[in-house]
């Protein structure tokens, strides 16, 4: 294990003294930017605002809250443009849009818990 000069052992040691105050400045930049990182982690009830997302952020929360919000802020239909693409250019990369489809229910497809 290769120490910088002057640099604690541990963490731990570091946030001891002065809290992060003598620890190496690569470390506390990797700290630094890892202090807001967040995992997007999208729930049915948070994108339908039926429940609160805990993990509210701007302009979007970790649990997908206020997701509409965001798009709508996005979209300019009159404009054709979404944010800084071109609606064409969103449905290109949404291509996958396109398979969706509502069909009557299936044995086939749905659950045996389920009753039809």
């Amino acid at each position: 294990m290769t120490l910088l000069p002057g640099a604690p052992l541990r963490v731990s040691e570091a946030r001891a003294e002065n809290g992060w105050v003598n620890m190496p400045e690569m470390v506390r930049d990797v700290k630094d930017s890892l202090y807001n990182y967040g995992i997007f982690a999208p729930t049915t009830p948070a994108l339908r605002g039926i429940v609160s997302d805990l993990m509210q952020r701007e302009p979007v929360g970790l649990a997908g809250g206020q997701l509409a919000l965001a798009v709508r802020d996005l979209l300019k239909p009159r404009k054709k443009k979404f944010g800084t693409l071109d609606l064409d250019e969103l449905l290109t990369l949404l291509d996958w849009v396109e398979q969706i489809a509502v069909v009557p229910p299936s044995r086939e497809i749905v659950s045996p818990a389920c009753r039809l």
